[in-house]
């Protein structure tokens, strides 16, 4: 593993490919009771869909990640500032791990409707004794709202205030590392 200025160009298009379908999910997270009731089936679809293809993606990054050295953080970052990447970065992974699975557990628990993958398959729904299913759907879910709708909106806060400070407020060429046109 070599250390490089720039992350990898196939560490750049997880980076945004996720960034995007992650940011879309929280915002139709949002939406879902905004929209017509004849829409909705569709739209669960369609969020369970990219829910599903951010777990894979998060496994596929995980395993990127550990097989390829990240860029060093700029000597210039203070301790304090290195903690809190490391902590967003980490929240970032246990979050694109979290909230899948807990939508999983929670469309498998409620067990009412199939997930049928873009249209394509049907993804198996986790067995879950039928005494349980109706606590574990409502846990899940519960869970699978306070991830969606409280903590990932302020990790990628976090994350754009982090970067922008970083780039704008200390000069250094931070985003250039995550931007696979810009030069530093």
């Amino acid at each position: 593993m070599t250390t490089t200025e720039h992350y990898t160009k196939i560490a750049m298009w997880l980076h945004w490919s996720m960034a995007i379908i992650i940011i879309g999910l929280v915002i139709m997270g949002f939406t879902f009771d905004l929209m017509p009731r004849e829409m909705k089936p569709t739209a669960y679809m369609l969020h369970k869909s990219f829910g599903l293809t951010v777990l894979v993606l998060t496994l596929v990054r995980i395993w990127w990640r550990l097989t390829h050295r990240p860029p060093a953080l700029p000597e210039s970052l203070k301790p304090l500032e290195r903690a809190a990447a490391r902590a967003v970065h980490y929240g970032f992974y246990a979050l694109m791990l979290a909230l899948p699975i807990t939508g999983w557990v929670m469309s498998s628990a409620y067990g009412k409707y199939p997930t049928i993958y873009f249209g394509l398959f049907e993804i198996p729904h986790i067995p879950f004794p039928d005494d349980a299913k109706k606590a574990i759907s409502y846990n899940t879910n519960q869970a699978h709202e306070i991830l969606g709708t409280i903590i990932a909106p302020a990790l990628i806060g976090l994350h754009v205030i982090g970067a922008l400070k970083h780039q704008f407020v200390d000069k250094i060429a931070f985003i250039q590392r995550m931007c696979p046109r810009c030069k530093s």
